[in-house]
């Protein structure tokens, strides 16, 4: 009863926030309820961008929900498939060891590849005499850089 309360309960105290006037000196109780009770959702869904958030977000999420089925399916065969058993637990623990990154060392370490300016890929398409390509700030890119990050991270678990 006490797991029920403290973590699906009381996570549930910061919902109230968007029915309020949120104000950061009064804090989320002593803050006005917003009039009309819906006044943001309002807001949210009578702005331009509403239909294109939504949209992103479900694209983004189909597109995690495929890509990211098949790889751990692929990891776990053929880590069972191994003979060897040192190098399937050699394998097993660094597939393991994204998962328990936070999503700011994973950003640190895509900055570490991609960056523009001083990313590794970035790095070697330059010494092979391309010119570096904008991969984390490139629209067309976005998407495959939150799918990918999302699979690498979480393969070697749900193996």
């Amino acid at each position: 009863m006490i797991y029920y309360v403290i973590f699906k309960y009381g996570t549930m105290y910061g919902v109230i926030i968007a029915f309020k006037d949120y104000n950061v000196k009064k804090g989320i109780l002593a803050s006005p309820w917003a009039d009309p009770l819906l006044k943001h959702f309002q807001y949210f869904f009578s702005s331009p961008y509403a239909s294109v958030v939504i949209g992103n977000t479900l694209k983004i999420s189909f597109l995690k929900i495929i890509f990211g089925m098949i790889p751990p399916v692929i990891l776990a065969i053929l880590i069972s498939e191994c003979g060897n058993k040192w190098f399937r637990k050699i394998v097993q623990t660094a597939s393991y060891l994204p998962h328990f990154l936070s999503w700011v060392i994973i950003y640190g370490i895509m900055i570490a590849f991609f960056s523009q300016s001083t990313g590794l890929i970035n790095r070697w398409l330059t010494e092979m005499g391309f010119s570096s390509y904008p991969f984390l700030t490139d629209p067309a890119h976005f998407q495959a850089m939150i799918v990918g990050t999302d699979v690498w991270k979480g393969v070697g678990w749900s193996a």
